[in-house]
């Protein structure tokens, strides 16, 4: 019963930062300005729609499935936060120049 309350609360923050990224796609971030970068709107917006699906398929997984294919949630969260990380740094680098 705890893995389903954590696994909530993950959900919950996966739709929390899906719903920033959209927010934030036509507006100044940090240091980040995706209304000036279309590559950034985009990888925004596309990452935003991914994170939304992945929270869809992670409920499905909770309340279908045993715990231990929980797992693919937060493989899936991970990997695709580790890809927005590496094209935030890249665009930081580029726009630095």
């Amino acid at each position: 019963m705890i893995i389903k309350i954590i696994m909530i609360v993950f959900i919950a923050i996966i739709c929390y930062i899906g719903g920033c990224l959209l927010y934030t796609k036509n507006k100044p971030f940090l240091v980040f300005h995706p209304e000036r970068d279309p590559f950034l709107s985009r990888a925004l917006f596309t990452f935003a729609i991914a994170l939304f699906a992945i929270a869809c398929i992670g409920i499905g997984i909770l309340f279908t499935l045993p715990a231990v294919y929980n797992i693919i949630t937060l493989i899936l969260t991970s990997i695709t936060l580790i890809i927005l990380s590496i094209i935030l740094s890249v665009s930081i680098n580029t726009n630095i120049k």
